[in-house]
């Protein structure tokens, strides 16, 4: 066979192998939009999530400007969210349905479950280190610049709950107040594709 004839060949092999891996993503990715629309935690995905977060921060500033109680706090939890039905709990969305993005759970009834915590692993090799490092979670969140930006403090919080009237006694710093704490305002992002959910609320 002439080089010429070889070239033609391996050209058509090479077109046809192109067209074929062409179909199988195609149907890959029609088979992940399937998925994605029959889970009802995955119907509304996060074009910008950091942009969400920061209108829930604002939203919550004016939430929290309305409030006659002494003090409100915005707290960012890490840990996983469940659906509340089903024989066992399990987490809304496998990492195979996320497809790399985040997902605005808040509004999704019956509401998702909240499991918080992280494994032991996890806090002492990566999650220790801050959100500012580069991580599954910052990538869902398509905020890789926040190394840069951020400022971490770390605090440690010991918190005794179970009183009456839903009062906990908190210590920080060897000094313990009692205080009463109420939900105000939240928002759930799930996150498929990274080991933890987030839950964000101001109480």
């Amino acid at each position: 066979m002439s080089d010429k004839r070889l070239g033609s060949s391996m050209a058509s092999l090479l077109a046809k192998k192109a067209k074929t891996d062409a179909k199988t993503q195609a149907t890959r990715n029609q088979q992940q939009q399937q998925r994605s629309t029959a889970n009802p935690y995955l119907r509304y995905p996060l074009k910008h999530p950091s942009q969400a977060i920061f209108t829930f921060l604002q939203q919550a500033r004016k939430t929290a400007l309305k409030q006659t109680i002494p003090s409100v706090e915005i707290e960012a939890r890490i840990g996983i969210l469940k659906a509340p039905f089903g024989m066992h709990e399990r987490r809304i969305a496998s990492s195979s349905e996320g497809g790399g993005r985040a997902y605005e759970v808040t509004s999704i009834d019956p509401r998702a479950l909240y499991e918080s915590g992280v494994t032991r692993s996890h806090y002492v090799h990566w999650t220790q280190a801050g959100l500012s490092e580069i991580s599954p979670i910052t990538l869902s969140l398509h905020a890789k610049d926040l190394k840069r930006d951020l400022e971490e403090v770390e605090t440690v919080e010991t918190v005794y709950a179970g009183y009456p009237n839903d009062r906990r006694v908190c210590f920080m710093n060897g000094r313990g107040k009692m205080e009463h704490k109420e939900k105000l305002l939240g928002m759930d992002v799930a996150l498929p594709s990274a080991p933890y959910d987030l839950r964000l609320t101001l109480a």
